[in-house]
């Protein structure tokens, strides 16, 4: 008996440990995905761009509506595509290539902001746009029941 629980409680708890890390990484990703979702709402029916580049700005961590070019998008857009990836990985149902996809789209829509092709800014969001609605109808539900940790 003895041997038996010596065995058990470490297993038990490195159980728990992973429990805990793959929240952390799941909680990352769905907290990614929530600030795109707010992002959703505030450019999807604009046609100005530079309130469609405020409203970028403002979703990742801009002050200001002026503080566009103070964002470091290629760093912000590389850790969209690398938490993008790893949500193929941490949900179920998710694969990787919508995922995938939706980064794509994503880097695509922010690089277009930089460029003064109105038409390429907003062929480019539509593509964003309808690629991250899609992914949201599809899976923020089953993403938020991932979010619960038991305590078994």
């Amino acid at each position: 008996a003895a041997i038996w629980y010596a065995i058990q409680v470490p297993k038990e708890i490195a159980d728990r440990q992973d429990k805990i890390a793959l929240f952390e990484k799941r909680l990352t990703c769905y907290e990614m995905l929530e600030t795109q979702r707010l992002l959703y709402f505030s450019i999807k029916n604009e046609d100005k761009i530079d309130l469609i580049k405020s409203g970028v700005a403002l979703a990742y961590g801009a002050d200001c509506f002026y503080d566009f070019n103070k964002i470091n998008f290629p760093i912000l857009v590389d850790k969209i595509s690398n938490q993008c990836t790893q949500m193929s990985f941490l949900f179920d149902g998710i694969k990787y290539k919508e995922a995938n996809e939706l980064a794509v789209a994503f880097g695509a829509f922010i690089s277009t902001l930089y460029s003064a092709d109105k038409e390429k800014v907003y062929a480019a969001k539509k593509i964003y746009i309808k690629k991250l609605d899609d992914f949201i109808d599809k899976h923020i539900e089953e993403m938020s029941k991932c979010l619960f940790v038991s305590k078994s």
